[in-house]
């Protein structure tokens, strides 16, 4: 299920595993033949992968990378392949990782809101404390932060961050 590759010096495409055919847009092996990753996906994302590559081939040494592929995120292991014409490529194979990666993020979130909140006394000091980690680890435009009141039945504001909040 992982994509593996083959390419060559300037970063054709060379040989490529129908799950690496998948995942750069799932027309078949022959259509990414031939091509480089400035042929198949935008800029930003294969400068990055042509520059992996080249560090590879220059260093002559195995390295894992983290790309990002259409919005999934791929562990890269690139090794350097010397060809018999004297010329060196990569020969790599990728595992997505897109979720571990999330999962990743949320945890860091969490550690980073209790750190926050840890030493505060008030609610509303919890509420400030936790608005900067909660912000960072969303992108969340607006936080609100809600408190139920004593009987357990309503929630009042406790912290409104964004827009105004509107309750009934």
């Amino acid at each position: 299920p992982d994509p593996l590759f083959l390419k060559d010096a300037p970063g054709r495409d060379i040989s490529m595993h129908p799950a690496g055919a998948a995942v750069m847009g799932g027309t078949p092996v022959e259509a990414y033949l031939g091509r480089t990753a400035h042929d198949l996906l935008p800029a930003e994302a294969a400068d990055v992968i042509r520059q992996d590559d080249l560090d590879v081939v220059r260093a002559g040494v195995t390295h894992g990378y983290e790309e990002r592929i259409g919005g999934r995120i791929y562990l890269s292991s690139k090794s350097p392949y010397d060809f018999i014409d004297g010329t060196r490529g990569v020969l790599g194979v990728a595992r997505e990782i897109t979720d571990r990666k999330r999962q990743e993020t949320q945890l860091a979130a969490i550690a980073a809101v209790t750190r926050a909140t840890a030493a505060q006394a008030t609610v509303a000091e919890v509420a400030l404390a936790a608005r900067d980690p909660l912000r960072a680890a969303t992108d969340a435009a607006v936080i609100w932060i809600f408190v139920a009141d004593e009987s357990g039945r309503h929630l009042d504001l406790g912290l409104d961050d964004g827009v105004e909040a509107k309750t009934a």
